[in-house]
């Protein structure tokens, strides 16, 4: 009896490994590069256009923290493909370190909008650092 314990032992783990091994499904296939409708280069952005007249830009993230702070900040945050800012309204470009970029958006678009003169205020000022560039009206 004790064999055929062991028997019946040795069949049951060969079904269960041959059911516990299946192939990977295949590898989803390539984007359509006229399907993406981000900027290249950017990987994420978060747009607070509504709540304080800016969109943020990133080329890399820092261990998702560009996500968290964009949501607490009532953002809107997209990553991938799709990512990228609105140039519609835009007035100036504040170039960041690591590869961040903040765009600034009028007046016209609501009350959180700003002027350029306070935009490149804003992107210069100590706590920010940046190099402001203003867009052509």
């Amino acid at each position: 009896m004790k064999t055929s314990y062991c028997a019946l032992a040795l069949v049951l783990t060969a079904s269960v490994a041959s059911f516990g091994c299946k192939k990977d499904p295949p590898p989803p296939p390539p984007a359509d590069p006229k399907a993406q409708t981000g900027k290249p280069g950017v990987v994420a952005s978060c747009d607070m256009i509504a709540a304080v007249g800016s969109c943020n830009e990133w080329a890399k993230l820092a261990m998702g923290l560009e996500k968290g702070l964009c949501t607490g900040l009532k953002g809107t945050f997209v990553e991938g493909a799709t990512a990228g800012c609105p140039t519609k309204g835009e007035i100036g470009s504040c170039a960041l370190a690591g590869g961040e970029v903040r765009h600034y958006y009028g007046v016209a678009l609501g009350p959180q909008g700003y002027t350029a003169p306070d935009a490149e205020k804003d992107c210069v000022s100590p706590e920010i650092g940046g190099k402001f560039t203003a867009v052509a009206p």
